[in-house]
């Protein structure tokens, strides 16, 4: 696979969680995701309304991972899995490119499609099909 890299966007579904607390699960993934160093981790942001000082504001809840190495795959499955386990949140929606999927806590084979979506994305120069969002199933 070589030196290639992907960069992944991730949406925590926090529930009813307020803004608070779903900032608090966005803080807890970036440091799991840190600390597994499966690439640059950040908050993502968009343009400040008018009048704002800032030019850019953290999103709630969402976050990048730029520079993922396709031999972080397996790292970034255990993390995500152990952080569904732990947290509060219902799920993360993980897009790579125009593909996403939605991983749930209830669910392992979805977070193992997203790893296989990721490698894809690697091997295919930057360019997966677009993929449905799996359906949960019960356990």
């Amino acid at each position: 696979m070589g030196n290639h890299t992907v960069d992944i966007v991730m949406s925590i579904d926090g529930a009813d969680a307020s803004p608070q607390a779903l900032d608090r699960l966005t803080t807890l993934l970036i440091g799991d995701l840190r600390t597994a160093r499966v690439g640059r981790v950040d908050r993502r942001s968009a343009p400040a309304g008018q009048g704002s000082k800032s030019g850019l504001v953290p999103l709630v809840g969402e976050l990048t991972v730029s520079g993922m190495a396709s031999a972080a795959v397996w790292l970034l499955y255990k993390t995500l899995t152990a952080f569904l386990d732990r947290s509060k949140a219902r799920s993360i929606t993980v897009k790579v490119g125009a593909a996403e999927i939605e991983v749930t806590a209830a669910s392992k084979d979805e977070i193992a499609k997203v790893m296989a979506l990721a490698v894809q994305h690697v091997l295919d120069g930057g360019s997966p099909q677009p993929h449905t969002p799996a359906k949960p199933h019960d356990e």
